[in-house]
């Protein structure tokens, strides 16, 4: 829900009230609703409490009334009547004293609907409501009735006589004149005809006007209700979209339209309908979807932006973003990058597939300017440069996943070619070549450079026995070789307990492939290798059975041949020196290193003198 605050636009629709016993008890009240923004609530549902209080804005409550559902029109106009509201507290409408000090009219809201109220502020009530007074103010006696006053006498008729009727015109010519008419007859005993009529006499004065009859004593009928609102001002600019400027006015609004395009933001739209920056955000134009899924702000829902010369569509919800044409989702981008084409819901960054059944391939790319590019094939990948016609390949029309790397116009069995059958890519193996149906795995022609970290001049490339690539030098066994002794005293505990030993001072170390902090080496190239080891044990009195092993591991595995196995003396202060010797075929990168196990019932110390004991080897071919 939004957070608002309704302005209450006070109509002063105060029912007047006459001072009879048939006066109604209520007072007409209408008001326009407001968010915070000062926009209109339409056709919203809100609720009311009003408070009248005695002499100031702060005094007594004499009465306190609230509604609810009241629901405002299209324009944000609601009305009510003051005094028919559900009554709060014990004091009534009819109780309100209008004639002793001033009122005071508080009114509060609920935009929600419901009884968390804001007051809004309390303003005096007028002249008005007083008329209420009448309905609760005792009755007067009758005051006698005054005595009629005399009839005036009639005015004078205007001064002047009638002038006298002028004498008949003569007849025109072709018949002579009339003669004048003679006196009337008596009418004759035999039933004589009628004479002719004889002239109107001249009218005769006016009479005297009679007096004027007394007034009724009818008593004056109640007055009835106060009429609907009369129509508001209208005033404006032509072709701009009409709006009320307040509750009985109408002016301009922001929507411009010409009668064939419509703008907002400017006068001049060049299409039919069009969106222009205003004011402080000029440049920056934006349109915005909500259905308060998240609630309303200018950061939610989806977002038609043009800031400046930047243009972004967001979606700014949780869910994706698409777009569609002909009823199918054509591209869709997740809240989190993801983008699917053609109705996918994407599980990686980029994820797309063929957008018919029978397309030649999912994506093409090329950097020609129109005509036909210099590609051709079923591939499920294209990328070309048709200026030098280079470009890459990839399809899944043979027994294996194919990718061709072309240097001119490929149709799937140029010579200049290179084709490869299996996986390309930066995992391990980072790429594996497979043969043909020629039984060619690769083919390069000109130079060939590969470079691991171990090429350098003279250099041959070579492999181990699982065949695994390395730079070697070319006709000469490299000097590795190294001899560390003095690994410092140490106890290995009893019962198989394995103790990795450390022979810390190193007397040389030609290839540096020994770690004196670890104690390990690590075969810098494959071939023989050739290792001695030897340790002093102290002898204890504790001990009563069992052995002492000294082992030679090559990657965490014992070697065959070579243990060094001993019973340690019985005595404190009796030495024994263990050693063994032996040849080893390692590969590039494997790593070797002495440990002593003890099979006795009693903890075995070495003594780790630089003198007994030791570890040193070299590589042989």
């Amino acid at each position: 829900m939004k957070s608002l605050k309704t302005i209450f636009a006070t109509l002063a629709l105060l029912l007047a009230l006459g001072l009879t016993a048939q006066v109604p008890q209520q007072i007409g009240y209408q008001a326009i609703a407001r968010d915070n923004a000062g926009a209109v609530l339409a056709s919203h549902s809100i609720s009311v409490r009003l408070t009248i209080h005695d002499g100031s804005a702060s005094g007594t409550t004499v009465y306190q009334e609230t509604f609810s559902g009241i629901t405002t029109n299209q324009f944000g106009l609601f009305t009510l009547n003051i005094g028919t509201g559900t009554q709060v507290g014990a004091n009534t409408f009819a109780s309100v004293s209008w004639g002793s000090g001033s009122k005071w009219l508080q009114v509060e809201f609920d935009a929600a609907g419901g009884s968390s109220y804001t007051s809004m502020g309390t303003s005096q009530l007028n002249a008005v409501p007083y008329a209420l007074y009448a309905a609760n103010a005792p009755a007067g006696s009758t005051g006698a009735t005054g005595p009629t006053g005399p009839q005036g006498i009639a005015g004078p008729t205007g001064a002047g006589a009638t002038g006298p009727t002028g004498a008949v015109g003569p007849t025109g010519s072709g018949a002579g004149p009339t003669g004048a008419t003679g006196p009337t007859g008596p009418t004759g005993s035999g039933g004589g005809a009628t004479g002719a009529t004889g002239p109107t006499g001249p009218q005769g004065t006016a009479g005297v006007a009679g007096p004027t009859g007394a007034t009724g004593a009818g008593a004056a009928g109640p007055t009835g209700p106060t009429g609907p609102a009369g129509a508001g001002t209208v005033s404006g600019t032509t072709n701009y979209v009409a709006k009320f400027t307040s509750a009985t006015a109408v002016g301009n609004s922001s929507i411009f339209d010409n009668g064939t395009s419509v703008g907002i933001g400017t006068i001049t739209p060049s299409f039919a309908f069009q969106v222009n920056g205003t004011g402080s955000n000029a440049a920056d134009a934006s349109i915005l979807l909500t259905n308060n899924n998240n609630g309303a702000t200018n950061v939610d829902g989806l977002r038609i932006r043009l800031n400046g010369t930047n243009a972004t569509i967001s979606n700014n919800e949780a869910g994706y973003l698409s777009l569609s044409t002909a009823a199918n989702q054509r591209l869709r981008v997740e809240n989190d990058g993801r983008i699917g084409i053609n109705n996918l819901s994407p599980y990686s960054s980029l994820h797309a597939k063929l957008h018919t059944t029978g397309a030649p391939c999912i994506a093409y790319f090329d950097d020609s300017v129109g005509g036909a590019p210099y590609v051709s094939g079923n591939g499920l990948v294209h990328i070309s440069n048709n200026s030098d016609a280079i470009g890459l390949y990839a399809t899944k029309n043979h027994a294996f996943d194919e990718v061709a790397i072309f240097d001119k116009n490929y149709t799937g069995s140029s010579a200049s070619t290179v084709t490869i059958y299996g996986n390309m890519g930066l995992g391990t193996p980072s790429l594996e070549v497979y043969a043909d149906t020629n039984a060619i795995a690769a083919y390069f022609s000109g130079s060939v450079t590969i470079q691991d970290g171990t090429q350098g001049a003279g250099r041959v490339l070579t492999s181990d026995i699982n065949g695994n690539a390395y730079w070697d030098t070319a006709g000469a066994n490299p000097t590795i070789g190294f001899h560390a002794s003095g690994g410092g005293s140490a106890t290995v505990a009893a019962s198989t307990v394995t103790t990795a030993r450390i022979y810390g001072t190193v007397d040389y170390n030609d290839g540096s492939a020994y770690n004196a902090t670890t104690g390990i080496f690590t075969a810098p190239s494959n071939g023989m290798y050739h290792f001695d080891y030897s340790e002093e044990l102290n002898g204890t009195s504790g001990y009563t059975s069992g052995y002492m092993l000294a082992i030679l591991y090559v990657n965490g595995a014992t070697v065959h041949g070579s243990y060094a196995e001993a019973s340690p003396p019985t005595a404190s202060g009796s030495y024994l020196t263990m050693q063994n010797s032996v040849n080893v075929r390692l590969n590039a990168g494997d790593q070797v290193k002495i440990q002593f196990a003890n099979y006795t019932n009693t903890g075995i110390s070495l003594t780790g003198s630089v003198f007994y004991s030791g570890f040193g080897g070299y590589k042989v071919y």
